[in-house]
């Protein structure tokens, strides 16, 4: 006679390391989450800070002045994993600021682990007298016991304010996973906690601070708000689009402005220009895919926005002409060229607070500069665009719904819809602007110097990253034989009429690899031996395509 018995699913202590070193992909990210949590919390500040940096005792502190946390709501919520606290029907507005939670997997507090071996957590609930403190040593935690529903994790309850205002919640990182930050690291990770607010939308009830306790905050000054840059970028277009109605099958709105602002000392005047006689948005064959209809040729309807909402965005576009830079920035052009070189890219934020990893230095999820390889004098670069979509969370969060590990959002229907939608706005954008780039072209004639087609630009930035890596030796010599091909290639091509989808479909190839291999250096732990192959892979693609070119000759 057959028996069935029933067992409990068990996990192994060792789990909580796992996700944490693989849940969050970067120190930027995991500082993302506490302040995300913050922000849930219905903080207005949060202070990111950096205590005796470099040094033995070297910490990072992250406090906020939100509603805290009760001894209870430690137990039951914090150190509970995957708790529904804030997803379902427990997903409800904040009672100050009306805010709609971020977190809804859960398991977002396992990042501080990617930052540091050591946690204390103190934090007071707002209308308490006392305060509650825990810490968490994780490798002492996970050693104490085989599984993880046997761990504890001691509460001390602190008869006095913790905090000045009351409330508030201070997050200690100690015994730090890197232990030598370099002026460079420090800057960027500054950039990227900075980079978590929307900078183009100023937030009345919420900010963020950074600071050190020493002469590192010289460091983290020389991170500056420049939003006076972008306010002098050559092109600027804003956008809106959004429902017209309750009516599904009404035409949805698209509301658009467009600037033209050349410096004063050259005599080409400035423009704008906005869509004054419809708002209406034809957008063609551009669902037919996702659709699935065959004769398809329409305007944008409220119903294509369900589950996305609202879109709303600014573009910013530069020209590097060494003669427009200095005519607009003076003796400030280099500060302006790392600048863009910083904050290139579309990022996306939902509710002003940011979707990583939109817009980073190895993302391109526009296709922005493909199109520029395509078509070179007809798109407008990633390398040169600064720019921000905005969503709003409560109309997005069941359609965009974000990736675990925060790296972007689930490729569904939705998000689908919403890239093709941004694609299309930003190629509006470039139409409206085409006049205005063509007498800036007029205006440079013989004077702007030819440049390869921008594949030379990647290479560059390759090759500082392989230097700050100090993994020169090893992959230089490759990357210079990948820019070689590439350039034989591209002066074929041009020279025997051969440009255009040719030359696009090599530069595909090429963008993709050096993409992955871009994400490789940009891990903690570069694995040598895999990127040598990518690039390997590369020249093999490339030769494969260049004596196929031969042939044609």
């Amino acid at each position: 006679m057959t028996t069935y018995t029933s067992h409990n699913i068990k996990a192994k202590s060792h789990i909580l390391s796992l996700l944490g070193d693989e849940l969050i992909g970067s120190d930027s990210l995991a500082i993302f989450e506490l302040v995300k949590n913050a922000y849930d919390a219905d903080a207005e500040e949060v202070v990111v800070e950096f205590v005796d940096l470099n040094q033995e005792s070297q910490q990072i502190v992250v406090e906020d002045d939100g509603h805290g946390m009760t001894a209870k709501l430690i137990q039951d919520v914090w150190l509970t994993i995957g708790t529904d606290f804030k997803r379902g029907r427990n997903r409800k507005e904040s009672l100050k600021f009306k805010r709609v939670s971020f977190g809804n997997k859960g398991v977002g507090r396992l990042a501080v682990h990617k930052l540091a071996k050591k946690i204390v957590l103190e934090t007071q609930a707002e209308g308490e007298t006392i305060s509650s403190r825990l810490s968490i040593d994780w490798a002492e935690l996970i050693e104490s016991k085989e599984y993880i529903q046997e761990l504890e994790v001691g509460i001390e309850q602190v008869p006095e304010s913790l905090f000045e205002k009351g409330r508030g919640t201070r997050i200690i990182l100690d015994k730090l996973t890197t232990k030598k930050w370099t002026k460079k690291a420090v800057k960027e990770l500054v950039r990227k906690i900075n980079s978590i607010k929307n900078p183009f939308q100023k937030s009345k009830d919420f900010s963020i601070k950074v600071k050190a306790n020493d002469h590192h905050n010289e460091w983290i000054e020389e991170v500056i708000d420049n939003n006076s840059t972008l306010n002098r970028s050559l092109y600027q277009f804003c956008f809106k689009i959004k429902k017209s109605s309750g009516e599904p099958d009404d035409f949805a709105k698209f509301l658009w402005k467009y600037c033209f602002n050349p410096p004063k000392q050259i005599s080409i005047p400035n423009r704008q220009s906005r869509n004054e006689y419809t708002t209406d948005f034809h957008i063609g064959e551009l669902f037919k895919d996702v659709d699935g209809e065959e004769n398809y040729n329409r305007f944008l309807k409220n119903k294509d926005l369900n589950n996305i909402g609202t879109i709303k965005g600014k573009f910013f576009v530069f020209n590097q002409s060494p003669i427009l830079l200095k005519q607009n920035f003076g003796g400030q052009t280099n500060a302006v060229k790392q600048f863009i070189k910083e904050n290139s890219g579309v990022k996306i934020f939902r509710d002003n607070i940011r979707v990583y990893n939109y817009g980073e230095p190895y993302d391109d999820w526009l296709g922005l500069d493909l199109d520029k390889i395509q078509r070179t004098g007809d798109h407008f670069g990633k390398k040169v665009t600064i720019g921000a979509i905005e969503l709003d969370l409560k109309f997005s969060s069941e359609g965009l719904i974000e990736k675990t590990n925060r790296e972007g959002f689930i490729d569904n229907v939705e998000f689908t819809r919403f890239r093709l939608l941004c694609k299309e706005v930003f190629n509006s954008f470039e139409r409206e602007a085409n006049r205005d780039k063509d007498s800036i072209e007029e205006f440079l004639e013989g004077t702007k110097p030819i440049r390869k087609v921008g594949f030379s630009d990647t290479i560059r930035e390759l090759e500082d990253k392989i230097r700050d890596k100090n993994l020169e030796k090893e992959l230089k010599p490759l990357l210079s034989k990948v820019d070689k091909d590439y350039t034989e290639m591209r002066d074929i091509m041009v020279n025997s009429g051969m440009t255009g989808l040719n030359l696009g479909i090599a530069f595909h190839e090429v963008d993709r690899e050096i993409r992955f291999i871009n994400a490789d250096l940009n891990s903690d732990k570069v694995d040598i031996n895999g990127v040598k192959d990518k690039v390997k892979n590369l020249i093999q693609s490339d030769g494969s395509f260049f004596k196929g070119l031969n042939k044609k000759e």
